[in-house]
């Protein structure tokens, strides 16, 4: 059975006021020195979890296998403030058009208190010594929106593009990179839509709201012995299986996806897609398994020695995903290509043993289930928000993989009865 679920990341931003006085409400434009102190840059972060490590990919961000929403801890955001003109964000490369010194500002989420774990104020990271204390101020004038994005490894803020009024940055998906993407809203009628946000919308008690929204579609698997017509009263035969399957583990699952793309994370025109793939070639993607915060190979550090020819003599670990009655969880998650109707799934099994503890010769240790009985298809989702013909962005699916121990083989030889046909005689002289 395949079950989704949907869940949403959320980012939201606080832009508190330190000034002096909370009287001066400067005209934009205005002069510097008739303004009161400026106002600090704080923005708060609704959202995940997961530790960010530089080198290599985190997997997930707020959820861990099927536990969804688990909050921030420690990503690495990147977040860009462009001043507004008659209402639209100018999107440029001049930096008069900029919030921050630079074009973007790094910020580091980290996990909020535990009745909120999606709710974090951002640290901004000092360019110079990379310290998570930086203070950041507004311009004294002007208002802006801000814009936000979340990469992980599968991108470089080092590559951003801006062109014909849109942000971007080229990407690049193995499937254990989660991809988000986030917005200011207007978050409060106190201050007009047009002096959103800036210094004055801060003296106003004014906070924007950023929400990140994930770009992919999440896929958790299980593999799971196969379960009996009727589970009161199993028959001997389906017990039998059951037992078998207990020796089968998942070696590997992979699934076809587009990989190569843009992701427009700052525009103002209406109906952009974040995702522009800039081919429809698609990769195999391999699932993987979370370690300390960044993800390996499925069965890392999984070794087999010479096999005893009976199970009871051995002594290691055969493997760490083994199929069980109640479906156990396979590695993180696979993020891939979003709004697909169907995924081309791969699965590999292993093997060692038979149900009875005999060791089952090499060459049919290892499986691989045929192609064609292994797609996933949108149009057999069960439970979540209902039915659907496509697998939608920022969903999450449970896959359940059902295996089949091997079989040995026995074939009963029975001898027919000879059959009497009749006489036929013969006289060669006549």
């Amino acid at each position: 059975m395949k079950r989704f679920f949907l869940y949403a990341m959320m980012v939201a931003g606080a832009l508190a006021s330190c000034s002096q006085s909370e009287n001066g409400d400067l005209p934009e434009g205005g002069s510097e020195s008739s303004k009161p102190d400026a106002d600090k840059i704080l923005i708060s972060a609704v959202s995940p979890s997961v530790s960010v490590n530089v080198t290599r990919s985190s997997g997930t961000i707020g959820a861990d296998g099927t536990t969804l929403n688990t909050g921030w801890s420690g990503q690495e955001l990147y977040v860009f403030g462009y001043r507004k003109e008659d209402g639209v964000a100018q999107i440029t490369t001049d930096a008069n058009d900029w919030v921050f010194n630079s074009q973007y500002q790094k910020a580091i989420a980290q996990k909020g208190a535990d009745a909120t774990p999606n709710s974090t104020t951002l640290k901004w990271v000092d360019a110079a010594t990379g310290s998570e204390d930086a203070t950041l101020y507004y311009p004294r004038s002007n208002y802006y929106d801000f814009f936000g994005y979340y990469a992980d490894e599968a991108s470089s803020v080092d590559n951003v593009a801006i062109a014909n009024g849109t942000a971007s940055v080229p990407f690049v998906i193995t499937g254990a990179e989660d991809l988000m993407i986030a917005k200011t809203a207007p978050s409060s009628d106190v201050v007009a839509a047009d002096k959103l946000f800036g210094s004055y919308a801060a003296r106003h008690g004014v906070q924007p709201i950023m929400t990140f929204e994930h770009q992919l579609t999440r896929l958790v698997f299980k593999v799971a012995t196969p379960a009996p017509v009727n589970p009161a009263s199993p028959t001997e035969t389906e017990l039998k299986n059951i037992e078998e399957a207990k020796n089968v583990y998942v070696k590997s699952i992979e699934i076809e996806s587009k990989t190569t793309g843009n992701l427009i994370f700052a525009y103002t025109a209406p109906d952009v897609d974040p995702l522009a793939w800039t081919n429809n070639d698609r990769s195999f993607l391999s699932l993987k398994e979370r370690n300390a915060g960044v993800m390996q190979d499925l069965n890392t550090g999984i070794t087999i020695p010479s096999l005893p020819e009976s199970k009871d003599e051995f002594t290691g670990t055969l493997g760490k995903y083994a199929a069980s009655e109640s479906g156990t969880l396979v590695g993180e998650a696979l993020l891939v290509e979003p709004d697909a109707s169907e995924y081309q799934m791969k699965v590999t099994v292993m093997q060692y043993y038979d149900g009875s503890g005999k060791l089952i010769p090499e060459a049919r240790r290892e499986y691989e289930y045929p192609l064609e009985k292994t797609k996933l298809l949108a149009s057999a989702v069960t439970g979540g928000a209902g039915a659907t013909t496509t697998f939608k962005r920022s969903h999450s699916y449970n896959i359940t993989i059902t295996v089949y121990g091997v079989q040995d083989i026995k074939i009963t030889a029975q001898l027919g009865d000879w059959i009497f046909g009749g006489d036929l005689p013969v006289d060669p002289e006549m």
